[in-house]
């Protein structure tokens, strides 16, 4: 009787070979499905830590029973991976899977007693990836504790095009911030108070529910921008004067600083071994303190011409790297 129930179900939906998955909003990993011509299913639920895990999870399983995919990619996240991992171990056919791992979550641990079963399923569930994805050579470590099937594919530098027109009688530096806690906010906050009326600093992202403070902004040249729009997000960076990527996770590449140089504006990043590895000398690179950020908000806006001649140079060495990683990956699938 189980047999019956089991093929039963797998006979709901029409066979579609290859599809991406995944539980959050990513420009890489919708630039990656892009590029190879994937179907995306995505369920992006932002309600608490259980349900979103609960109906995610019931998606999941649902969408993978109606489409009958062969090859799955996903943006890898705990709970999912272990869900297509299941799926390939059950299904009656041969089901590979293309993990794309990000930084943060291929890093995440919990502590405590479940920790250990943490830990447990994460590396089980990695024996099922056919071939995992890193962004950097820096994720090296990470990845290697988990699998050894792996490949560098970095991301894709994204085409940012504008309407709106720079003002130049202000200057205005943007600050993209998801309020995440690598991201120092607070540094930032206090550069733009010693930065003064002299630069305006827009600080990007949705506002959390535990941060609504930051509203009643009292600082005259910061505006919290809240959510914006992508095509608002584009329009803002692409006539700033220069942009801020920041974060204290090493071997995270940030997506504001592909953005900037797609848009051609000076940019800011944090002082980390694979920021400097992968912009080189078109950045300026900066400590997290209110007087290295002034100082680099300052030089970037001073050096603009130079920086921009030396981005086109990095951007044309990164595309071109670019497009041989995707080749190699899509010949190893």
């Amino acid at each position: 009787m189980f047999h019956h129930v089991h093929y039963y179900l797998w006979s709901l939906g029409m066979l579609n070979k290859e599809i991406w998955t995944a539980w959050h909003v990513s420009q890489r990993s919708r630039n990656l499905a892009s590029e190879l011509e994937l179907q995306v299913f995505e369920k992006v639920i932002e309600n608490n830590l259980l349900s979103r895990h609960l109906f995610s999870s019931i998606w999941t399983i649902y969408t993978f029973l109606k489409v009958r995919p062969e090859k799955i990619y996903i943006q890898y996240s705990f709970l999912l991976l272990v869900i297509a991992a299941g799926y390939k171990k059950l299904a009656p056919y041969p089901v590979s899977i293309i993990c794309d791992c990000h930084t943060k979550a291929l890093r995440r641990k919990v502590s405590g007693s479940i920790g250990k079963l943490f830990w447990f399923l994460k590396k089980k569930s990695f024996q099922s990836v056919n071939i995992s994805i890193v962004s950097n050579i820096e994720m090296k470590h990470d990845i290697e504790k988990l699998t050894m099937r792996y490949c560098v594919l970095p991301d894709k530098i994204p085409r940012v095009s504008a309407n709106a027109s720079r003002d130049i009688n202000e200057t205005h530096c943007v600050f993209v911030c998801s309020y995440a806690a690598d991201e120092p906010l607070n540094d930032v906050i206090a550069a733009a108070e010693r930065l003064d009326g002299s630069v305006k600093m827009f600080c990007t992202g949705k506002i959390p529910a535990n941060m609504k403070h930051l509203k009643a902004n009292p600082h005259k040249n910061i505006i919290f921008t809240d959510f914006l729009s992508q095509v608002e997000y584009y329009n803002l960076i692409s006539n700033a004067d220069c942009v801020l990527a920041l974060t204290t996770e090493e071997g995270c590449l940030q997506c504001a600083g592909y953005e900037a140089l797609s848009a051609e504006v000076p940019m800011i990043l944090s002082d980390t071994t694979a920021l400097k590895a992968y912009f080189e000398d078109a950045a300026i690179y900066v400590k997290h303190s209110a007087q290295d950020l002034e100082i680099g908000v300052r030089k970037a806006i001073k050096s603009r011409s130079d920086l921009l001649y030396r981005m086109s140079r990095v951007r044309e060495a990164r595309e071109y790297e670019y497009a041989s990683a995707l080749n190699i990956l899509v010949s190893a699938i």
